[in-house]
């Protein structure tokens, strides 16, 4: 009953948020953005699936809860002039349905010259989850990826499209796609912290950089106000940390003197371990609520 009433919304859904026809498209030079929150989207066509992309409450949809296994559903985007290197940005949400779903999202690009896609992106499987809180037919707080275009794309004119392929699993979600030329200092990705302790944790990143500005501090700290350290690597340790608690950092590549510094990536949040309790040791769980 629960997919029959959410297939009978998405129905509805379909109906309303046609594919727009905007005699107004046509080439565009990057940067070119879509935030996926007014539908029908101007000059993206979301219907050339079996099934239709929707609106999903300010992000694009892929409704794999309700469309039944092998049905697909495809997001192209207008003609972009890639006028310089470039990259891509965008954010997704998922839930891992179960480890044998079937669901799946591809993210190609190809000249408009050519009927060849490239795959630039692609999550399936038991990779296909973004452990942001995501539900079944909910978003989560979305998982960031930046893809870095091959330099055979500089100066052409491309689209880009998401191919989704329903298992019958969990929906699927993408929202701020950006196209946007390479930063001269790109900032770190992927942000990690591992061989956690109770007062110690090594913080690491992706970057092809060879400097770095790290600087960490209580959850929720403002910047500027933590405490700032150096890295000549894509990690750092960082020792005297309190016990039993939380922190966030954030991150910069430093490309001087040349190219001045990257945007600030993170925070990300990572929580030291409890200090060993030395013996004897002694619990009365008189505090403890029956039940």
């Amino acid at each position: 009953m629960r997919r029959l009433l959410h297939y009978a919304f998405t129905a509805v859904a379909m109906v309303a948020f046609a594919q727009n026809v905007n005699a107004q498209c046509g080439p565009q030079n990057i940067p070119v953005s879509q935030d996926f929150s007014s539908w029908p989207l101007a000059c993206w066509n979301d219907s050339l699936g079996t099934e239709t992309v929707q609106d999903g409450g300010g992000y694009a949809e892929f409704n794999y809860w309700s469309w039944s296994s092998g049905k697909t559903g495809i997001l192209r985007s207008d003609t972009i002039v890639v006028t310089s290197d470039a990259r891509v940005k965008f954010k997704w949400s998922k839930k891992l349905y179960s480890a044998t779903s079937a669901d799946a999202l591809t993210l190609r690009m190809r000249n408009v010259n050519s009927a060849t896609w490239d795959t630039i992106w692609h999550r399936s499987g038991t990779a296909f989850q973004s452990n942001d809180g995501a539900s079944n037919t909910s978003p989560g707080s979305f998982a960031q990826e930046i893809i870095a275009l091959n330099t055979s794309y500089t100066g052409d004119s491309v689209e880009f499209e998401f191919y989704g392929y329903s298992g019958y699993g969990s929906d699927a979600w993408v929202d701020d796609f950006l196209v946007e030329a390479l930063p001269l200092c790109p900032e770190p990705l992927a942000l990690g912290a591992k061989s956690i302790t109770s007062s110690s944790a090594t913080l690491f990143w992706q970057s092809n950089g060879t400097a770095f500005n790290v600087e960490y501090g209580p959850v929720g700290f403002i910047q500027g106000t933590g405490t700032s350290v150096t890295a000549s690597a894509d990690s750092v340790v960082i020792n005297n940390l309190a016990s039993n608690s939380c922190f966030d950092y954030y991150v910069q590549t430093d490309c001087a003197p040349n190219n001045g510094t990257s945007i600030w990536s993170g925070p990300f949040t990572f929580c030291t371990l409890c200090s060993a309790i030395s013996t004897p040791i002694v619990e009365n769980f008189d505090g403890a609520t029956p039940g």
